[in-house]
């Protein structure tokens, strides 16, 4: 009868005209933000994995989220609190009870990539909030870079990879609509270009001798 009852519960939930509404929820355990098919389950029980192809990393621990613009197989997230992304996910496995739907704004999209506008520290360094960059490998494989101007942290990620590569860095203005990030890490330096679709990560020889080299990127979102 329970399950009778979770199924009655959650096709109510797929018919009601929700454009207007939103869902509050929350995920269970690690969000790593997007990476294109991420998968997450809820503390109701309710398994939601990504559609959109969407990549914002961030990292927070059992963030709420709503969910809204729900069709009869996805919904938009939006997670409450976090510098991220909303994106387009569906609905892989029930347990959602019956949601106590509340009106509110459906959240509207944000630019992508738009010119970086820096604040400046009293010593007269740069800070770019959160800046996120695709880069093309010569292997044919791509990475995820993100410039995170507080903790002045350059994290580097292989796509479909968890092990995040973290390195310190300082940025630097260069044209009003381009900045560049020195970091160091790993016994090599980085050289991080944001400049639209002419981005670039440049990496000097590691301190045992073997190659570096550089790599177009191509800047995906950001920040001030």
């Amino acid at each position: 009868m329970r399950e009778f009852w979770i199924a009655v519960n959650f096709m109510w939930f797929l018919l009601l005209p929700t454009h207007a509404f939103a869902y509050d929820a929350q995920i269970q355990g690690e969000f790593e933000g997007w990476n294109g098919n991420s998968i997450y389950e809820l503390t109701d029980g309710t398994v939601i994995k990504q559609i959109d192809g969407t990549y914002d990393y961030d990292y927070d621990y059992m963030p709420d989220i709503i969910l809204y613009d729900c069709s009869a197989s996805s919904c938009m997230v939006h997670v409450k609190n976090e510098n991220v992304e909303d994106a387009q996910v569906e609905i892989l496995s029930g347990g959602m009870s019956y949601p106590v739907p509340r009106y509110v704004p459906v959240p509207q999209p944000q630019p992508v990539a738009p010119a970086p506008t820096p604040v400046q520290r009293p010593s007269g360094e740069v800070v770019h909030t959160i800046w996120n960059m695709t880069c093309y490998a010569k292997d044919g494989s791509t990475y995820e870079v993100v410039w995170q101007g507080i903790s002045k942290t350059l994290l580097i990620r292989k796509t479909g990879r968890t092990f995040v590569a973290s390195y310190e860095g300082q940025a630097k203005q260069l044209t009003p609509s381009a900045f560049e990030v020195v970091a160091h890490g790993y016994g090599r330096t980085l050289t991080a270009t944001f400049q639209g679709p002419y981005s670039a990560l440049h990496a000097n020889k590691n301190s045992d001798g073997s190659p570096g080299g550089s790599d177009a990127c191509k800047v995906t979102g950001g920040s001030d």
